[in-house]
């Protein structure tokens, strides 16, 4: 478990996900190593572009905020709900929020930009079992302004798979697959011992503004089948 927890720490450290800042307060046992890395990522971050002014990533675009109700996740705008099992809940919105204001404060530069260009709709952070999952909409003409039509593959490829490419860890190759009806391109990262470790990477292009990116530990959830049995299509 330990073993699993520092894979946890490290995938989400390079992510710079809003999780990333959670577990920093939730993992005080966390290995120096882990901490150190992930305090080297923000200040190359810091370092890599200038401050920026902060935006409204939904502004001038289609976007339609998702809804949380019990266990129950529903975003219309993307046509899909997720449903979690008895024992999983997802984390309160307001302390969310609140810790992504404080991350703002604390970064700059394209680490900003990226959590800037993020609305994220949905969190489960429950290190201690491995039950970590991530629902948010990232605005590619404001992420990738100079190219804002980039695929899935790319997305994941740049923005996720390329920083975790020195790790010690398996990466698949891309393949599509449904999730309540709508199409992702899906791609595992797993330990190269331990095959049991794993996270899943989901995404889609909603439209010409936004990507739905959903990254998994599925834990207490289940296998990665049990996970996606977990979305059903709506509204569309």
């Amino acid at each position: 478990m330990k073993k699993a927890a520092l894979f946890a720490s490290l995938i989400l450290a390079v992510f710079a996900s809003v999780s990333c800042g959670d577990s920093k307060k939730d993992t005080k046992t966390e290995p120096e190593t882990t901490v150190a890395a992930a305090e080297t990522t923000a200040a190359s971050s810091d370092n890599a572009a200038e401050d920026i002014e902060e935006f409204d990533p939904a502004e001038g675009t289609a976007f339609k905020k998702g809804s949380i109700e019990g266990n129950v996740y529903t975003s219309e705008y993307a046509g899909i709900r997720f449903t979690l099992p008895e024992g999983v809940e997802f984390m309160d919105m307001n302390e969310l929020d609140e810790m992504v204001q404080d991350t703002l404060k604390a970064v700059s530069g394209e680490e900003k930009l990226r959590l800037m260009s993020k609305i994220t709709e949905a969190e489960i952070f429950e290190p201690d079992t491995m039950t970590i999952v991530d629902i948010g909409f990232h605005n590619m003409k404001r992420l990738h302004s100079d190219k804002p039509d980039i695929t899935e593959e790319e997305f994941i490829e740049q923005d996720v798979i390329a920083p975790v490419r020195a790790l010690d860890v398996n990466i698949t190759e891309p393949e599509k697959v449904k999730l309540g009806g709508r199409e992702f391109v899906k791609v595992k990262i797993s330990e190269k011992d331990d095959a049991d470790t794993y996270q899943n990477l989901y995404a889609s292009r909603i439209d010409d503004d936004f990507m739905l990116f959903i990254t998994a530990f599925p834990g207490k959830i289940g296998d990665e089948a049990a996970f996606e049995s977990c979305f059903e299509s709506v509204g569309k």
